[in-house]
């Protein structure tokens, strides 16, 4: 149960005023000592401060959805369309939408968000969150309902709306398999999120069983475009599946400084379908950013009406979109 500001108070020995003074910032009003006393005390009740503070223990319901970013770019395309599904979705089911901007808190319960506590939220939104794994299990802690885009971080009491990142690379690898390929490289960014993990573990599932020996690229390797363009010519790696198509734009653009072209020289698949990238001919896997935005609002929806978070986890179909970029392999 939520500590009050009255036990905090008890518990430091002092009033409810001083603890209110302190939590604001107002050193004049207290002895150094006296502030260490309340903050200790807040430390080990949990106090959280929320707003109104008449309303301690029961949250009055303000139908705002928090929405957390930190890595993702909501001018990119595909973030743009997210944002947009999660628009559309907030409007369906009459919420606002508030994007969390502001620096941590940190003078009260160290590396905590108080921010996410203060309940003018109803419930949270993190898109494509790295390392909040202590946040999620906060939030679930106190009962605030959140939900994770496109990564599953597997926190129990948090609920998803993921790709079919697996599906997304069987259908990649089927494809240039089906183009006469035999030995394929895959672009690998080497990073702790599920999406990306997934993508890798269904490469190298998908060519295992069509029999090809898989080699993997890392993109953190200095000149990682370069390494590939030795493996095309030293090991004949003749089709290179990449995680995403800014890759794949990368790859294409240093192979074209060596005279090495698509699908003359090599054949490649991205992932995205982001237009720009598409009008080159790149085969890509496409699916609906505006798609997990939309999921994303209805998944949050369905935890504020009382479903558990395994009932509100969503997977987003991918499909593939086959251009000019894989052709059979050359003749030796």
């Amino acid at each position: 149960m939520r500590a009050t500001i009255r036990e905090v108070a008890t518990h430091a020995r002092v009033s409810r005023m001083t603890v209110s003074n302190v939590l604001r910032g107002r050193d004049s009003e207290a002895s150094p000592q006296t502030r260490e006393r309340v903050l200790a005390s807040v430390r080990a009740l949990g106090y959280v401060p929320v707003t109104p503070p008449s309303r301690q223990r029961a949250h009055t319901p303000t139908r705002i959805i928090g929405l957390f970013y930190e890595e993702v770019k909501l001018d990119e395309y595909w973030g743009f369309q997210t944002s947009r599904g999660l628009h559309e979705g907030a409007i369906e089911h009459n919420y606002d939408l508030l994007t969390m901007l502001r620096s941590r808190s940190n003078h009260v319960m160290g590396e905590e968000e108080l921010r996410f506590l203060d309940r003018r939220s109803d419930g949270f939104i993190f898109l494509a969150p790295t390392g909040q794994e202590g946040v999620l299990r906060m939030l679930v802690q106190h009962d605030i309902p959140v939900v994770t885009a496109f990564t599953d971080e597997k926190v129990e009491g948090v609920s998803s709306v993921t790709l079919d990142n697996e599906g997304a690379m069987k259908l990649a690898v089927q494809h240039v398999v089906e183009a006469g390929h035999k030995k394929l490289a895959f672009i690998n960014w080497p990073l702790t999120r599920s999406d990306f993990r997934d993508r890798r573990s269904g490469f190298e599932k998908a060519a295992k069983a069509c029999g090809c020996r898989p080699l993997i690229v890392n993109t953190t390797t200095p000149n990682w475009s370069e390494e590939v363009l030795q493996l095309i010519a030293q090991k004949k790696i003749s089709a290179v599946i990449c995680n995403s198509d800014y890759s794949a734009w990368e790859l294409l653009r240093v192979a074209a400084e060596n005279n090495l072209h698509a699908p003359r020289d090599f054949s490649i698949v991205g992932m995205d379908d982001i237009p720009q990238i598409a009008s080159l001919g790149l085969t890509t896997i496409a699916y609906s950013p505006g798609e997990i935005g939309r999921r994303a609002m209805e998944a949050i929806t369905y935890r504020l009406a009382g479903d558990e978070a395994g009932q509100c986890n969503f997977v987003v179909p991918v499909e593939l979109r086959a251009r000019t970029s894989v052709a059979p392999p050359k003749k030796s």
